[in-house]
């Protein structure tokens, strides 16, 4: 499947879309607030509402925000979702359990019928603030899916936290890299099972698959009617291992957030905080043009996997330094003529 790069999938949108993390969103908070001084933060704000209300860019807020706005104190959390109303004018990016249904439809349609589909950011995000907190497709609640999520992912950890003797991973590059690799492939493999794994899933991809290869589903179960094609499952196989499914954006970016963490930061104890950006940034990197985070995970992103270069996206933290690059960069975006 050709997709196009990122950076042409995005040079073909005249909005840039700019996702702030919650630390950046908390921030301007405290700022506002007096808790903290630091006129960058109030300069950052008032720059974004002046680009948004020269409809330059689209600031979406997420399910991550609500949920970790709860961690704050009332007076914080307050602030910080007002900001949050301010800045996303109703634009929120859609959940990532439907992001990840749109990217493996569209490889299911591209595995089997052999057409190039292309992305659209605006299949990304709807207008419907709050909405993507319900649970549509799943049987448990964001919340508590996340926290089960979670919950493996500290296990995991913790099972892989007694180091063989000998010299550690950090003496010996190649095999950190190597049992990255092999991390990522079994981050991947686990998101894959474990969304095939799910009924609904079920019969949303045989829906896909059918839609694929231009059949009339007809009055009978839907899986039956694939079987008529497929009667062995051989294809779908082969599509379990195809670079079309490994291409999936949602996947590759979480499965190789996880296996970093896993790999190069062994020394880290797990943190939901973590966990949550993973998720959130899988969801929203493939179609934003700039993305507001933490060291942490702008760390990751850049230094360990390149993926701003990958997804053609900016990536700020909030070291000094960046805070003072964030601005210069929507300081350009102001000057650029429309």
């Amino acid at each position: 499947m050709n997709l196009p790069t990122y950076s042409e999938f995005k040079r073909g949108n005249s909005k840039e879309v700019i996702y702030l993390d919650q630390n950046y969103i908390s921030a301007i908070a405290k700022v506002q607030l007096g808790q903290i001084k630091d006129e960058r933060f109030t300069a950052i704000y008032e720059t974004l509402v002046a680009l948004l209300d020269e409809g330059r860019i689209v600031v979406p807020e997420s399910t991550f925000h609500t949920i970790e706005s709860e961690w704050a104190s009332e007076i914080i959390k307050a602030r910080a979702l007002e900001i949050l109303e301010n800045l996303s004018r109703g634009v929120s990016i859609k959940d990532w359990r439907d992001i990840l249904d749109l990217q493996i439809g569209r490889a299911v349609e591209g595995f089997f019928s052999g057409v190039t589909i292309q992305p659209s950011r605006q299949e990304a995000f709807h207008k419907t603030p709050k909405e993507f907190l319900t649970d549509t497709f799943f049987d448990l609640s964001v919340t508590s899916r996340i926290k089960n999520l979670f919950a493996l992912h500290t296990g995991k950890r913790e099972a892989l936290s007694e180091k063989p003797p000998g010299k550690s991973r950090k003496q010996l590059p190649q095999e950190t890299l190597k049992f990255f690799k092999t991390a990522r492939e079994d981050e991947r493999q686990a998101l894959v099972c474990d969304y095939f794994e799910r009924p609904c899933r079920k019969e949303y991809l045989s829906n896909c698959i059918m839609d694929a290869y231009r059949v009339s589903r007809g009055p009978s179960k839907i899986i039956n009617r694939y079987k008529e094609f497929d009667p062995n499952f051989r294809r779908f196989k082969e599509f379990c291992n195809s670079s079309e499914l490994e291409d999936v954006p949602f996947i590759d970016i979480v499965s190789s957030l996880i296996a970093a963490v896993i790999a190069y930061e062994g020394a880290r104890s797990p943190q939901m905080g973590d966990f949550y950006d993973i998720l959130i940034v899988g969801t929203i990197l493939p179609y934003c043009d700039a993305l507001a985070t933490d060291n942490f995970m702008k760390s990751l992103l850049v230094s360990r996997l390149g993926f701003d270069k990958k997804y053609a996206v900016e990536v700020f933290s909030k070291k000094d330094d960046e805070i003072d690059r964030f601005l210069e960069y929507l300081h350009c975006l102001s000057s650029q003529e429309s």
